[in-house]
């Protein structure tokens, strides 16, 4: 090796020589030393190599036969460094497959690829003296990355052969921790959890509990992403479907921290009922209980607010019902249940359970008006009353279909009064009673106030003869008080009676235009009325006996002189067929 720098000391340790440089063979000479003991003594190394401390002992003979032989001091040898890695978890077990890059102390890369083996060994040798550091490319497969250089140093020189200097790398695995709170940042025990890799679902570590600080520690974890998922609630308390996720990093400086997955709250649950009216308008003032699913009281005295809300809070899981006890005044309590559940659990924070809504309706009552076959009947105008007589509604008027509606009726006792009837019909002056009761199931069914009818009126008359025996085929003619002809060839039944329906209120008049055959036309005419009101089902009007006669004659045979004849035979004829 050329280049390397030498001095000669006596045994006494005193320089003799100096500035001595070895050649390109390596070779190193001194001449003229007295005879004694003597040591080559390296004091400059060749570049990149370690100088050697060693001395080089020779010895200088004080006699010799003739010219004295070189002595040959031997050989000193340079070395170059070497490290060796060993690669280790916390608890000190070997571990293969790390990667790492061996670099200078100028980031310089003088290894690359390097990998530890079964024994978790690296070894790198032909290092020059210097300052290096190992640094982790990649940790075996589960650990985490240990981005902390480890350091070492190569000596400049070393007494003979150097030492190989050893270093230490150790990989950790992460630890997540999680901390049980209640809403109120109570901290709560026994709720159960499961561990499972956030991307595949796959669960990890089962069965995992809060202690009485609430929190869960899990350790050994590899790197990557991962979800706390719970599945049992402390007793009386939401179960949180809310992943809380967190993540181990691929690579951390030295000893990597407990990951705080962060604070994870258990909820109580909370309902919301809406109270409107039919409209849908917020209704104040209702009154109501909570009771759960065996009709234990929870709440009582929840009162919906000015916007028709009742909210009831601090629900453990499991069924309730919102059960009315005082509906807002002028309504009917609605004896509709309203059950919702409070889940067992939830997605983060429970939303509040919308109980839905709950009407409080007035009453409502429908009546029918129809004729006496049952057609509906347009235009009849009603007025609803109380008990005492006092107008509640008025100006209701029957639709195509004959209905009318009675609406927003406070609870109590009412009464249908016609005032006025279709045209053509009589006016009905009964009145219908209906009751609307205080409370209903859900919305209260519609009071059916029944068929409400108006009738047309009816007249008869019967023909009979003098004697009273009745006479069929009389016919007849109806006029009204204008004398229009209302009812055309009416005939006389064989009980002699004439019957006409469907008369308007009026005065009307019977005309007989034809007498039973034998029998002279009666030329006194009838009068009646039909009413404009009646209570109900009016009477058919009795007109009255229409009376036919038959003519007579008298004949008288005398003689002569005038006196009468006893005995003459006749017969009498009607346009010359035999009468009598």
């Amino acid at each position: 090796m050329n280049g390397a720098a030498f001095e000669v000391i006596t045994q006494e340790g005193e320089t003799v020589r100096t500035g001595l440089i070895s050649d390109e063979e390596g070779r190193v000479t001194v001449t003229e030393l007295e005879p004694g003991r003597y040591s080559f003594k390296e004091v400059g190394s060749v570049e990149g190599y370690i100088l050697n401390q060693e001395l080089l002992n020779f010895v200088i003979e004080n006699e010799s036969e003739g010219k004295p032989e070189m002595v040959e001091a031997g050989n000193l040898i340079n070395y170059k460094g070497s490290v060796e890695l060993t690669k280790k978890d916390k608890d000190a077990h070997p571990l293969e497959g790390a990667l790492f890059t061996l670099y200078t102390e100028k980031d310089e890369a003088v290894a690359e690829n390097l990998k530890s083996d079964e024994n978790g060994k690296v070894f790198v040798d032909e290092l020059s003296s210097g300052n290096y550091y190992f640094l982790e490319e990649n940790a075996p497969e589960g650990y985490i990355k240990n981005t902390e250089k480890i350091a070492f140093t190569i000596s400049e020189f070393a007494e003979g052969k150097p030492e190989q200097v050893t270093v230490e790398a150790v990989n950790y695995k992460g630890s997540g921790m999680l901390v049980k709170v209640s809403e109120s940042g109570d901290k709560l025990e026994g709720a159960e959890f499961e561990l499972k890799e956030k991307e595949s679902g796959l669960v990890i570590v089962e069965g995992l509990k809060t202690d009485e600080n609430g929190t869960i520690l899990v350790s050994g974890l590899a790197p990557g992403e991962y979800t706390f998922v719970e599945v049992k609630a402390p007793i009386g308390f939401v179960t949180n479907k809310e992943p809380m996720h967190f993540t181990v990093n691929t690579e951390y400086r030295g000893e990597p921290a407990v990951v705080m997955a962060g604070e994870f709250k258990n909820y109580k649950g909370t309902a919301v009922l809406e109270k409107v009216d039919a409209n849908g308008n917020p209704l104040e003032g209702a009154i109501f209980e909570l009771q759960d699913e065996e009709g234990n009281l929870i709440h009582t005295d929840l009162r919906s607010d000015d916007e028709g809300k009742v909210i009831a809070l601090n629900l453990s899981p499991g069924i309730y019902r919102f059960v009315e006890k005082n509906a807002p005044e002028g309504y009917l309590v609605n004896l509709e249940v309203k059950t919702f559940e409070i889940n067992e659990e939830a997605y983060g924070e429970p939303l509040a359970v919308e109980a839905g809504t709950l009407i409080n309706y007035k009453g409502k009552a429908v009546l029918v008006k129809t004729d006496e076959s049952g057609n509906p009947l347009k235009g009849a105008q009603f007025h609803v009353i109380d008990k005492y007589g006092k107008i509640v509604i008025e100006g209701l008027y029957s639709d195509e279909n004959g209905k009318l509606s009675a609406e927003e009726l406070n609870p109590g006792e009412y009464f249908f009064e016609e005032i006025k009837a279709p045209e053509g019909f009589i006016r009905n002056l009964e009145k219908v009673a209906f009751a609307i009761l205080d409370m209903s199931h859900g919305e209260p069914e519609i009071i059916d106030a029944g068929s409400y009818i108006n009738y047309k009126g009816s007249a008869e008359w019967f023909k009979v003869n003098e004697s009273g025996e009745a006479m069929q085929g009389a016919r007849f003619n109806l006029t009204d008080e204008e004398g229009n002809i209302v009812y055309k060839d009416l005939l006389s039944d064989d009980t002699g009676k004439v019957m006409v329906e469907n008369l308007t209120p009026g005065e009307y008049t019977i005309i007989e235009v034809e007498a039973p055959e034998g029998y002279i036309l009666n030329l006194d005419n009838i009068s009646f009325i039909i009413n404009d009101e009646e209570v109900g089902n009016p009477r058919t009007v009795a007109a009255g006996n229409f009376i036919n006669y038959q003519g007579s004659v008298i004949l008288t045979k005398t003689d002569a002189l005038g006196l009468p004849l006893e005995g003459a035979v006749f017969e009498l004829k009607l346009d010359g067929e035999k009468k009598g």
